[in-house]
């Protein structure tokens, strides 16, 4: 590789860089940060002058239905642990009635 072309190379991707800047790591750790993400994206695309209205339109059909998936699974999340806590609730009261009924035959 010649010194001029190595030169050209670096001078893009500088340009590269000051044009699109490196953006902070988004920490995903459940379906709302999901959500989040994607609704940033989704205004990011209605947002670019540069794409053309049926390369929009696609890319927003793309991301609404991974953000819906992503709306299910927060609704499916929320339902599992409002399952759990309700099978907690009946195992700790069926232990206290054993309890009491142990209890009672001893007197």
């Amino acid at each position: 590789m010649t010194l001029a072309r190595r030169i050209t190379q670096l001078e893009r991707r500088t340009a590269a860089e000051a044009a699109f800047p490196p953006v902070p790591p988004l920490p995903l750790r459940d379906p709302a940060d999901v959500v989040d993400l994607l609704a940033e994206q989704a205004e990011a695309v209605r947002q670019d002058p540069h794409a053309g209205s049926l390369d929009r339109a696609r890319t927003l059909a793309v991301v609404a239905s991974l953000a819906l998936r992503a709306m299910d699974a927060a609704t499916g999340r929320a339902r599992v642990e409002a399952l759990e806590r309700a099978l907690k609730a009946r195992a700790d009261q069926q232990r206290a009635e054993a309890k009491r009924r142990k209890d009672a035959k001893r007197y």
